[in-house]
């Protein structure tokens, strides 16, 4: 026989087969990825299964690609089936899954497509393709396997439940429901939405089933494995029971027991942890939370916690990912962030592709030029973004900051997208480096849309600090700490575990107490024990125990020893296997695993299958791990230290044959380098140790690499030549772990070895760089310029000379840089690097080495061209042009045009410190300080996306003194400074912590919140020493202590050199001109030549950006005038600073109170007391307390205006924010006076407790009608003022009123609201529930809100009259377009008459033979004249109809060609060809089709030389009627006006007469009779215009039957 196609898909060909015998055999061959593979696994499986009943045998002869099986001549299984065969298929293939589950093997596919019936014995189960032998958890990949909607829900791979032989169970349910009622329990193609309601939604109750066997399938497709039957044995027990005894109400599951104990899926005694971690989920998905830290024991139970997020987040429509940490790896793409993040893109990339497109964008846009750290830490990255890995920045201070720039943003773009939940477990064994990314992500605040969490043991760990700086700072919830489980929890996991009650497992959990102590693994690995042991046996009614024998066990028995025993009997082969997996990591692959171990595939799983059957690791689709981590541990020790070590080396040496495999090589070498003796074999293991540690060092795990550097080292020994650069990226790691010490050490060695130039020269960037964080600034220098040298760059003694030689061409470099090409010469580089780290210490030694550097590295640009390294110095360029010449301008155009060089080159670290160079060091010199502090915000960020943390802790620094000067709000500043001071602490920046530091001390002191005293003395760092005595004088000037202000401000003269080019600079020279002209003014006329050069330095600065400079010119020149006796002088500068200032505080707070002191002391009491009262109000609005208080101390009439604090907290402040913004919003949205009393009268409600709120008006005309307390109504409208009243019923103002006097209480809040629109307005609060509701701490909010009702009130009475007026308005119009409607009818019909009369008289007149030639020939002008003007008074009248609505069709049958004809004939085109059936018909008033025709034919001949021809056919359902012409057509432009009324063409419009109604006319005529017109370009020029209109019912053209045709018209 040929063969029969049983079964094909994509994956899949099933045939049946004739043999030479005429038997027939089942072939099955697999297609696509994988295929022979698949093959191999399946028939491994059955040769497993072999002579087990129920599952396909193998026939004699296999072939490789082909799967041959014996045919048993079966057939699918029909759906729905009686119950009686129901149960006993269920009951044949509950036996063969028990006996395929006792072989190990769980088949993961049990669908009814996978069942088929024999003519005889019992059903087969078949398609053993997805089945694993040994497997017991879902795919680690977490997606699903299998069919869905017959999947459990642990095999979606969404939820933390291992995947065991349960799932089958599960699968053998939904088979079960689809064949008892004809469909699987969940249906649909959503492949998403399958899986949520496999996941979340219960099964509907299948019906007509008994109730025992229902109650069978139900407790199969239970969500929770634990809830389901345990064994195929159980199910098997049951449905037998409900074949016998249908009815009884026997209970289920009574014989159904595991094979051995797991923990349940349901977490235990856990019930405050999960609703912690689900209350963070809300928060964090809603509006953002903080991370939350879980720590405990090993095996206490932290990982389940966290896997019952899965469900939650999934449920949500969210992803979950996690990621762990190894103890015993150093891989780049070991650790757990990279793991986590990779689980998320593996995610996104099998997402549709639109889905894909929008997460691909988020990502590029948030990582920008970070990508590529991206895709070096994850490769998935390459396939998501299109681009691939590559070397990553060179510098290794900025790989840091890199790293955790592109993992944070990374992550928010995920977040943006898609709802995430982050697991990073064991966070104990985390790298250093990873706790700088994660402290990075963690202190970046909430991200809406994502929950981190952590989990780490307590003992020994190395993160204390880190993790103790989180709880205090506030940015992680509370850790939940995990510990053992009450006796009640060990009761309830026992009682689960057993199926016993609590009551009962009270006894064995108080037995095995002292070996658990309440830690869940520990609990159920003892239960194991003890039922291995024959300690714990089942028995009819339950369990039966030994108490004395169990509390033996117990004392000698803990969970290390009975881990350790359980490897202990595993065979010789499986103990060396585990104790590698260990090695490797404990979650492999198992190709991997042979590989390293020298094993085929096929002796690894037989050497696996015992512990897979012994529960001490898992095997999921090629991926095997051990069970828990207390397993690993034990595989680990189970083989003596020398031969764990021979293992390794052994399988390092495997590994390093395998390009793949060189890091995982270098791991297995890094214990035991002393091993290895052969020369070659240490020179190429310490290449594969150098190659682990740089990708490492890529990852910023600097701990790790050093390890591995320093193996390297060792393997390699004195001489080598690979080893200098071996000893650079120690050296470089060591730096960048801070141990510098360590550091110094490694380069002493290296520079005594006298290396390669730029292999010292990398070295030695470093070092400058390390000795001048730690303040050794002439070391740093020396060093540096040492090295020089050796490039030919010699530093003099005194660069003086060099410098003003040099300095000649600077102003005109610009031309001469522009020219010079780009470099990548390595000298090049490493020279410019140099001349890059000596910028800083040669900054502190002076101006003059300064410059010099800085003309050092443009001439490097000159004589090389541009690279890296120029563009992140020559940012600073302004500070030569400004030591060397004076000049500001050039020196900010230079700097401006290094920035554009580096971004034009793609420079991205450089150019972000070129940039904040400009801006910090050149910008304010010539724009405003307001953008700068918007671009410093930018430049910030941008500095954060290259990775140097370093440059931008120092410009939040500068930035902090910017925001001193602009912003609105202290408090905006003071969290600028806390938030900056933290990040300088957290990454090591000393001197901008100190600067940080002194700022802070400047606005803790501005905002009182203590005094201004000196604290523990002043710094040494000279940048700090310069701003300490800057902001002390700030202070000194706000407080008016001219004492302190004279002090500091000649400190900061003498220091400022420190922060020469700095805004900080300028404001030195501001406060020493303040204090030098108090000092003129008290008869100190010495220091006047001082102050007028400082008065000339700032008018210079003035003169460049007034915006800056010119207020504070204005101040140091009022000052200098008084003090030298111009008062009118004084008076001229002080109003005119204060005229010109605008958004910066103090500036205008100093300029007031300064001008108002001046007054005084001139006599001037009134203008000095207003001055003094704009002093404080501007620095109440700043939020500067100290200065107020002391104004207020020397004024104290200031404190008496000042309206008193209401003594609420922030909070109350805040809740009145909210109803002020609140009100805000209700007055600008409500636009009727109904609208605006009920917004804001909830709002005030909810702001002050009042029950009743009202606007009483008073128009002119009219009175409010509603009850109103009249006479609180006229006090308020008289006094004009606010009135509270405690009770209205107990004050005699107003005790008589009509409306107050039937009240037991009434509180009242009365507020006169301005109005233009009418007499009295009054917004009226009420509480008649108790009296004393309302006080005067909410009064001055009442009053903000009331001031914006009052715009509000007229607005919304302004809008209510003219709601009336239009009205009226809208009426009248109304009447007027019906008169002129009626008019224009009326007139119509009184022209037609007479026109009528004259076309008749004229048709008869013309009819005459006898009229002269001249005659005739003016009779037809006239003829056709009269008839054009009928034409329009048709048009008209057809329009008023339009307009008014009346146009009504009255469609019947027509014949189409006589009405073509007639029009023809009217039109006086009869030649026209026409193209129409005779027999033609279509749906239409006669009359309209008359005009459309004719206006159409009349057209053509007008605007297109006359139609050419008419054209009629029918269509489907419609009749299309077409009018064509050979004219010009219609201009493209116009098409899309054509048929608007009064549209008419250009080029026709005053050639053509017309109305420009026509078309509009013909189109409302066809679409009243359900038709359309449409115009289209002839092919070859000329115009088609297409009527379309209805068939009558039928469609077809010829009408049968005399009705038909007597309904033609």
């Amino acid at each position: 026989m040929g063969d029969v196609v049983l079964y094909h898909s994509e994956r899949t060909q099933v045939l049946r087969r004739g043999s030479r015998d005429g038997s027939t055999l089942i072939h099955k061959r697999a297609t696509g990825l994988g295929a022979a593979r698949r093959i191999e696994r399946e028939r491994a499986v059955l040769l497993r299964l072999a002579g087990v009943p129920g599952v396909p045998r193998l026939a004699d002869h296999q072939s490789r690609q082909l799967l041959v099986l014996e045919d048993d001549a079966a057939f699918p299984v029909p759906r729905p089936m009686p119950v009686p065969e129901l149960l006993t298929i269920g009951r044949s293939l509950a036996a063969t899954l028990a006996a395929v589950h006792r072989a190990g093997v769980v088949h993961r596919d049990v669908t009814p497509a996978n069942v088929v019936l024999p003519p005889h014995g019992p059903a087969l189960l078949i398609d053993f393709d997805l089945a694993l032998a040994g497997a017991v958890e879902a795919d680690e990949a977490g997606g699903p396997v299998g069919t869905l909607g017959f999947l459990a829900p642990e095999q979606t791979g969404r939820i933390g439940p291992a995947v065991d032989p349960r799932a089958d169970l599960y699968g053998l349910g939904a088979t079960l429901y689809t064949l008892a009622v004809g469909e699987p329990p969940f249906t649909g193609d959503d492949a998403l939405e399958l899986i949520r309601e496999t996941l979340v939604e219960p099964p509907p109750v299948p019906a007509g089933l008994p109730p025992r066997l229902r109650d069978i399938i139900m407790r199969l497709l239970e969500k929770d494995p634990a809830n389901r039957y345990q064994s195929a044995e159980g199910l098997l027990h049951d449905l037998t029971r409900c074949r016998d005894d249908p009815d009884a109400g026997w209970p289920l599951g009574e014989r159904d027991f595991p094979a051995r104990f797991v923990p349940p899926a349901a977490l235990i005694g856990r019930d405050r942890e999960v609703h912690l971690l689900t209350s963070a989920l809300d928060r964090a998905l809603t509006e953002g939370g903080r991370p939350v830290l879980i720590t405990g024991p090993s095996g206490i139970g932290k990982s389940a916690l966290t896997r019952s997020l899965r469900p939650a987040v999934t449920a949500r429509g969210g992803w979950f990912a996690a990621g762990r940490f190894e103890e015993f790896r150093t891989g780049t793409t070991s650790g757990g962030i990279t793991r986590a993040l990779r689980s998320l893109i593996r995610c996104i990339l099998a997402e549709p592709e639109p889905e894909v497109a929008a997460d691909r964008a988020r990502i590029v846009e948030a990582l920008g030029p970070n990508a590529v750290v991206a895709v070096n830490a994850i490769p998935e990255m390459a396939d998501l973004l299109g681009v691939p890995g590559g070397p990553s920045t060179s510098d290794p201070s900025t790989a840091q900051g890199r790293t955790a720039a592109a993992a944070l943003a990374l992550i928010r773009a995920l977040a943006a997208g898609h709802r995430i939940v982050i697991v990073l477990e064991d966070l104990q064994w985390a790298t250093a480096g990873t706790h700088r990314v994660l402290d990075a992500i963690v202190n970046a605040g909430p991200i809406p849309g994502l929950l981190l969490v952590a989990t780490y043991r307590d003992e020994g760990r190395p993160l204390a600090a880190l993790l103790d700086r989180w709880q205090r700072d506030g940015a992680t919830e509370p850790v939940i700490r995990v510990g053992g489980l009450d006796r009640e929890g060990a009761a309830r996991l026992i009682g689960t575990v057993l199926r016993i009650p609590p009551e009962a497992a009270s006894v064995p959990a108080g037995l095995i107490e002292a070996g658990a102590a309440g830690n869940p693994f520990a609990t159920v690995e003892v239960l194991n024990a003890l039922r291995a042991e024959g300690l714990l046996r089942p028995v009819t009614d339950g369990w039966r125990w030994e108490a004395d024998a169990i509390r033996d066990f117990v004392r000698c028995h803990g969970v290390p020893q009975l881990l350790a025993a359980r490897m202990d009997q595993q065979a010789g082969g499986t103990r060396r296997i585990l104790a590698a997996l260990a090695c490797l990591g404990g979650d492999v692959g198992t190709g991997f695993l042979a590989i390293a171990t020298g094993t085929s595939e096929a002796d690894l799983a037989a050497r696996l299958a015992p512990a897979v059957t012994d529960g001490l690791i898992l095997l999921a689709d090629g991926t095997v791990r051990f069970r828990h981590d207390l397993v690993r541990q034990a595989a680990r020790d189970c083989l003596a230290p020398g031969d764990r070590d021979r293992l390794q080396l052994s399988m390092a040496r495997e590994l390093s044959r395998r390009e793949r495999y060189r890091q995982e090589a270098a791991e297995q070498y890094l214990p035991v380098v002393d091993l290895v003796d052969a020369p070659d074999e240490r020179r190429a293991a310490a290449g594969l140790l150098h190659g682990a540690a740089q990708r490492t060092m890529k990852m910023t795990n600097y701990q790790v690499s050093v390890e591995l550097l320093a193996a390297a080292e060792r393997l390699l020994g004195p001489g080598a030549e690979e080893r200098d650069a071996v000893t650079v990226a120690r050296h470089t790691a060591l730096y960048c772990l801070g141990r510098l010490d360590e550091a110094d050490e490694v380069y002493r060695e290296l520079a005594a070895r006298s290396p390669d130039l730029l292999a010292l020269a990398a070295a030695t960037a470093n070092q400058v760089n390390s000795l001048t964080q730690r303040g050794h600034i002439r070391k740093a220098y020396a060093l540096g310029a040492d090295l020089l040298r050796r490039f030919g760059i010699d530093s003099p003694d005194d660069p003086g000379p060099v410098v003003h030689r040099e300095a000649a061409d600077l102003r005109d470099c610009a031309a001469d840089l522009s020219r010079a090409a780009e470099t990548d010469d390595p000298r090049v580089l490493a020279a410019g690097r140099i001349l890059n780290r000596l910028l800083a210490p040669a900054y502190v030694l002076g101006p003059l080495q300064h410059t010099w550097v800085l003309l050092q590295v443009l001439g490097l640009w000159r004589r090389a061209g541009l690279c890296p390294p120029v563009v992140g110095s020559l940012g600073a360029v302004i500070c030569a042009t400004i030591h060397l010449f004076d000049d500001y301008r050039t020196g900010h155009r230079l700097s401006r045009y290094v920035v554009e060089a580096g971004r034009e080159h793609g420079y991205q670290a450089e150019t972000a410190i070129a940039r904040y160079m400009h801006l910090f060091v050149a910008a304010h010199w010539f724009e405003p300080l307001e953008d700068i502090a918007e671009a410093g915000q930018d430049a910030r960020e941008e500095l954060l996306t290259a990775g140097d943390v370093q440059v931008a802790a120092m410009l939040s620094a500068r930035l902090v003194a910017v925001l001193l000067e602009t912003a609105d709000s202290l408090e905006t500043v003071a969290e600028e400074i806390d938030a900056s001071v933290a990040f300088a602490e957290r990454t090591g920046n000393r001197i901008a912590a100190l600067s940080l530091t002194e700022c802070r001390a400047l606005v803790r002191v501005l905002r009182g919140r203590e005094p201004g005293a000196e604290p523990d003395g002043s710094p040494t760092f000279p940048v700090a020493l310069a701003i300490h005595h800057v902001n002390r004088a700030l202070a000194a000037l706000m407080c008016q202590d001219d004492e302190e202000l004279d002090r500091h401000a000649a400190g900061a003269m003498e220091h400022c050199e420190a922060v020469r080019g700095l805004y900080t600079w300028a404001l030195a020279r501001v406060v020493r001109g303040i204090a030098l002209a108090a000092r003129v003014r008290y008869g100190d006329t010495g220091v006047a030549a001082e102050l007028g050069t400082i008065r000339d330095w700032i008018a210079r600065r003035a003169a460049d950006s007034p915006r800056n400079f010119r207020p504070l010119l204005r101040l140091v020149d009022a000052e200098r005038c008084w003090a030298l006796g111009d008062p009118d002088g004084a008076a001229r500068e002080f109003d005119a600073g204060l005229h010109e200032v605008a958004g910066r505080p103090w500036h205008r707070a100093v300029l007031a109170q300064r001008a108002a002191r001046f007054h005084l002391d001139r006599g001037f009491a009134h203008a000095g007391r207003q001055l003094l009262t704009e002093a404080r109000d501007t620095y109440r609005q700043w939020g500067a307390e100290g200065p107020l208080r002391r104004l207020e101390a020397e004024h104290p009439f200031l404190r008496a205006e000042r309206v008193s604090d209401s003594g609420h907290g922030a909070g109350a402040d805040r809740i009145d924010l909210m109803a002020i913004l609140r009100a805000s919003r209700a007055l600008s949205s409500a636009i009727t006076l109904a609208d605006l009393e009920a917004q804001v009268g909830d709002v005030l409600s909810a702001m002050t407790g009042a029950t009743r709120v009202q606007l009483v008006l008073r128009h002119p005309e009219t009175r409010d009608p509603r009850p109103v307390p009249a006479t609180a109504v006229r006090y308020v409208t008289r006094t004009r003022r606010p009135l509270l009243v405690a009770d209205a019923t107990q004050d005699d103002r107003f005790a008589r009123d009509p409306y107050v006097a039937g009240l037991d209480h009434c509180s009242l809040l009365a507020m006169p609201i301005p109005s233009r629109t009418v007499d009295v307005a009054v917004l009226m609060l009420e509480n008649h529930r108790q009296g004393g509701v309302f006080s005067t701490d909410r009064l001055e909010t009442v009053e903000l809100i009331a001031g914006q009702l009052a715009v509000s009130l007229d607005n919304a009475l302004l809008y209510d009259s003219l709601e009336d007026t239009v009205r009226v308005r809208t009426s009248d119009l109304e009447a007027a377009n019906q008169l002129k409607a009626d008019l224009i009818g009326m007139l119509g019909h009184e022209i037609n008459n007479p026109l009528a009369a004259i076309l008749g008289g004229l048709d008869l007149v013309l009819d005459e033979e006898e009229l002269p030639e001249s005659v005739h020939h003016s009779l037809i002008r006239v003829h056709r004249t009269t008839r054009r003007l009928a034409a329009i008074v048709q048009e008209v009248l057809d329009l008023v109809s339009l307009d008014a609505g009346r146009l009504v069709a009255a469609p019947v049958p027509v014949r189409v060609a006589e009405h073509v004809e007639a029009a023809l004939v009217v039109a006086g085109a009869g030649h026209v060809p026409v193209t129409c059936p005779p027999d033609l018909v279509a749906v239409v008033q006669p009359s309209h089709l008359d005009q459309i025709l004719t206006n159409l034919v009349s057209n053509a001949a007008k605007y297109g030389g006359g139609a050419t021809a008419v054209v009629a056919r029918a269509d489907t359902a419609v009749v299309t009627i077409e009018v064509r012409d050979e004219g010009p057509g219609v201009p493209p432009a116009f098409r899309d006006r054509l048929f608007d009324r009064f549209a008419r063409a250009e080029p026709t419009a005053g050639k053509v007469p017309g109305t420009g109604l026509g078309l509009y006319i013909v189109r409302e005529l066809a679409r009243a009779n359900h038709g359309d017109v449409h115009y289209r370009p002839g092919p070859d020029g000329g115009s088609s215009f297409e009527v379309t209109l209805m068939q009558p019912e039928g469609g077809g053209s010829r009408q049968g039957g005399v009705r038909a045709k007597e309904g033609l018209v």
